[in-house]
């Protein structure tokens, strides 16, 4: 009986060795922590989206035109491009911390977008005094001069 309870304790031992090795965190932290990484992707996303509605989505001149966008957006924070990759390949490896810096940007940029197009939905609609063409262009006799529509 000895010799089976010496058994049961050391594959006890090798077994919690075992699970606690495959929950082994990493003391790493992100280059760039998870707010920072919020408010720069945020901003990043922004660049793009005006450049790609700017550019009518030609991607052959979008790269071109934000590069400075980016220089700047870089500076701002006090990064380099390559401290920028450093960083996504960081985030990349470490998912959890990527998802939630993704879906924080994702939730933002919605509640945005919402603002705006309530703002827009909300403000009153400017009047226009538009003349009828058909009225204005009428001749005596009423019919439409077909030359104004040449």
């Amino acid at each position: 009986m000895g010799k089976h309870r010496y058994i049961i304790v050391i594959a006890t031992i090798v077994m919690i060795s075992v699970m606690g090795g495959c929950k082994h965190k990493s003391t790493e932290s992100a280059p760039i922590d998870e707010p920072t990484m919020i408010n720069l992707l945020h901003d990043a996303y922004l660049i793009e989206g005006y450049y790609t509605v700017e550019t009518g989505y030609r991607f052959d001149t979008l790269h071109a035109q934000m590069a400075a966008s980016y220089d700047s957006l870089f500076a701002q924070y006090n990064i380099s491009k390559s401290d920028f990759d450093t960083c996504i390949a960081w985030y990349v490896r470490h998912y959890e911390a990527y998802q939630r810096v993704v879906d924080s940007v994702s939730a933002r940029l919605t509640r945005e977008a919402e603002l705006v197009r309530n703002e827009v939905n909300s403000s009153p609609q400017p009047e226009h005094d538009l003349p009828k063409r058909e009225a204005e262009h009428e001749s005596p006799s009423g019919e439409i001069p077909t030359e104004i529509f040449i």
